[in-house]
């Protein structure tokens, strides 16, 4: 158990450094990385391409908090703290927050209140996904 801890407590704080590295890029673009490697076709004109951006972007958002907010909980939960189920969330707003803070120091991003919502809904979803898989798991449980 005390192995899984230290694997999970690993993976979490690669995870957030990760993110925090990303948001240190200026002018991070996703589609000129997807043009590179032939992942999309060439012929999008800007407002498509612009399109693109945006909702690769806000979809990473959602699925970077997601997995933090999953690895923060399962961390906490190695501990046997009881309020795992509200400080993965709260800790991670917490981190979506001061990412945001430090992307309006760095030249070319710009922090934005509109993101912080947008990983919410990141850290919304990891919620709905612990407890739902909390009651599958005691169900199963219980069925035996």
């Amino acid at each position: 158990m005390k192995y899984k801890r230290i694997v999970i407590i690993i993976f979490m704080i690669i995870w957030a450094a990760g993110i925090y590295i990303a948001s240190n890029q200026p002018n991070l673009l996703a589609v000129p990385l997807l043009k590179k490697y032939n992942l999309i076709h060439s012929n999008f004109n800007k407002t498509q391409i612009d399109l693109l951006e945006f909702i690769i972007r806000k979809t990473m958002h959602i699925f970077e908090y997601f997995v933090l907010t999953v690895l923060l909980y399962v961390a906490l939960k190695s501990f046997y703290i009881r309020l795992s189920i509200f400080l993965a969330p709260g800790l991670s707003l917490i981190f979506a927050v001061s990412d945001e803070w430090h992307q309006y120091y760095v030249p070319g991003r710009d922090g934005k209140l509109s993101d912080i919502f947008i990983d919410s809904i990141g850290i919304f979803l990891a919620l709905i996904f612990i407890i739902l898989t909390n009651l599958l798991i005691s169900i199963k449980q219980s069925s035996k």
